[in-house]
């Protein structure tokens, strides 16, 4: 039997943990997700790397000793932003390698990082994530604080702002400030369907809250909220056709980009010189027949010789002219005879009229004194006003 050794080794002492990797852990991963990076990566690392990091049990102590709700925030923060970036490039690859597929390739400018739209909407979303969840906790404790006893005095002297901070609905509207994040997004139509969603799904809720709560009891079986579908549907396509501004650029690239039996592409072995219509052209000659009351179409191809498939478009009528004004009764009968045309009413267009008479000059060698049978005792007409439609012409 062999003997034990009276002086035994003491057990090794666990190292210590740098808290800078600590710290960086605990924002990054959980101690569910560390246990299994430790057991799939850690454990096959060097040995350096093994004795530095901690393990999985006592990593789990770390976390569960203090409190995690802002690193699990930022770990949330985190991930929606790791997600939503390589969704976005993995969207993007696919339309321009797979989708393209036969299409002349589009160049694409490079765009610095920090300003590139998949960045930018990614870090969007992800700060709208922190900021609502560290918001909402904050008015929440804020709320539960001036509920309490201690707080009393500061309710009575802040009546107003009191009632509104112990409110029910203050940690909600208090977290919906994080949506000002959103203008990190360069994006103005995102921004605006974001909006339009948004109100749509609060309609709804107070739609099903009405009905819960027995408002609409006598309602028809067909009654309920699909018939928002085709109402959004047709107003889509009515903005698509005659309002082409107003409809989601990336959803008609979508559309218009996987439609070809509808609106087909440019041949590959059609002449270049011979012209060919573009998506817009054919949309906005849509919306130009239907405009005309879908006129009789023409077809090019049974008659050749046809010069245009369309009658015109209607063209604005011309305006009117403005009614005769009425001779006042202090005014003379106005004479039959015309009036005489200024002195250069007949000249040609590269003629310019004299030049008002001088002081000096005498009336009847003005071009501008009107002929003894216009005198009366109304003021004399201007030369713009008694010249004759070759005067205006010219």
């Amino acid at each position: 039997m062999a003997s034990s050794d009276p002086y035994p080794s003491p057990p090794p002492t666990p190292t210590k943990v740098d808290p800078v990797l600590l710290n960086a852990l605990r924002y990054t991963i959980s101690a569910k997700e560390y246990k299994t990076l430790h057991q799939y990566l850690i454990t096959h690392s060097p040995p350096p790397i093994r004795r530095r990091a901690p393990q999985p049990p006592r990593y789990d102590a770390i976390i569960r000793s203090r409190d995690d709700y802002n690193p699990a925030t930022i770990r949330a923060s985190l991930r929606v932003f790791a997600a939503t970036l390589a969704g976005l490039k993995a969207w993007d690859f696919f339309t321009t390698h797979i989708l393209a597929r036969g299409r002349t390739p589009r160049t694409k400018s490079k765009t610095p990082v920090l300003r590139s739209p998949h960045f930018r909407l990614s870090l969007s979303l992800s700060v709208i994530l922190l900021l609502h969840r560290l918001l909402h906790r904050f008015f929440t404790r804020l709320r539960s604080n001036l509920l309490t006893k201690d707080a009393a005095p500061f309710r009575r002297r802040n009546p107003r702002i009191s009632r509104t901070l112990t409110s029910r609905i203050a940690p909600a509207i208090g977290a919906s400030l994080a949506g000002f994040a959103l203008g990190v997004y360069p994006g103005d139509q995102l921004r605006i369907t974001i909006a339009i969603y948004v109100v749509t799904r609060a309609a709804e809720y107070l739609y099903n809250l009405l009905e819960d709560n027995g408002w609409f009891k006598n309602k028809p079986w067909w009654w309920g909220s699909w018939m928002l579908m085709p109402l959004a549907t047709g107003q889509l396509l009515h903005a698509f056709v005659f309002d082409r501004a107003c409809f989601p650029k990336g959803y008609g690239d979508f559309i218009l980009g996987n439609t070809p039996n509808y609106i087909q592409h440019r041949p590959l072995r059609y002449p270049s010189n011979l012209p060919w219509p573009t998506t817009a052209d054919i949309v906005d000659n849509l919306a130009e027949i239907s405009k005309l009351n879908w006129p009789p179409f023409v077809s090019p191809i049974l008659f050749p010789d046809t010069p245009t498939t369309l009658p015109p478009p209607s063209s604005p009528s011309p305006p009117s002219p403005p009614p005769p004004i009425p001779p006042s009764s202090h005014s003379p009968a106005p004479s039959s005879t015309p009036p005489t045309p200024p002195a250069y009413a007949h000249t040609s267009p590269s003629t310019s009229p004299p030049s008002p008479p001088s002081p000096n000059s005498s009336p009847s060698s003005s071009a501008f004194s009107p002929s003894p049978s216009t005198k009366s005792s109304s003021p004399s007409p201007s030369p713009r006003s008694t010249a004759s439609p070759t005067a205006c012409s010219a």
